[in-house]
């Protein structure tokens, strides 16, 4: 992460190190070079000390209303399911289920899932209490879920309002990409279509 401080913001941040190094002396070495560089205007060379833990780039606004957005589809999608009376796990890939973001690809997407997770209090049907991580890309195939979901979300407004079976398989065939679709006939070896 790239710092670029005002003055002020540095004046402050070498008051916390001098602070933290009386705080926490055991550390004390690390805070006062941090102090020292931040007073000095190096603040470019903060990252290079290891031992001082800088903050992450805030996660965008538009990364959470997405993850927001895609969680809002797999809960009504899975009320859905349950209501048409189909089982969740039998529908191709787990369809109903929501899969997680990549870690590799897709960590912003992810860390809002995972805080999502740990606090518990929403969209607990969705993200489960396991892995969130799905180890390959997502982000395509729920832009093109959503395409659909956003199409008949007005629909589904409110705990009674129920989406119809045929919007349900409509958004699941969103899943696989269209170069992805069966040709001829048959299915194409590629099962999510990325």
């Amino acid at each position: 992460m790239k710092l670029l401080p005002t003055d002020t913001e540095r004046l402050i941040l070498a008051n916390q190190y001098r602070i933290l190094a009386h705080l926490e002396p055991n550390r004390a070495d690390a805070y006062e070079r941090a102090e020292r560089m931040l007073l000095e205007g190096h603040t470019w060379a903060l990252e290079a000390l290891g031992e001082i833990e800088l903050p992450q780039p805030q996660v965008s606004e538009e990364v959470v209303r997405f993850v927001f957005d895609v969680l809002d589809m797999y809960r009504v999608l899975n009320m859905a399911a349950q209501h048409h009376g189909i089982d969740a796990d039998s529908l191709p890939d787990g369809a109903a289920r929501f899969e997680g973001f990549d870690g590799n690809n897709e960590t912003d997407h992810l860390a809002v899932a995972k805080v999502l997770q740990a606090t518990g209090n929403r969209w607990t049907e969705s993200l489960g209490k396991g892995d969130l991580n799905s180890h390959s890309p997502c982000l395509q195939m729920y832009e093109r879920m959503l395409v659909v979901w956003r199409s008949v979300r007005s629909k589904c407004v409110g705990t009674a309002a129920i989406m119809s079976k045929d919007d349900l398989e409509r958004i699941i065939a969103a899943r696989t990409h269209p170069d992805c679709r069966k040709i001829s006939g048959a299915a194409h070896p590629k099962a999510r279509g990325d």
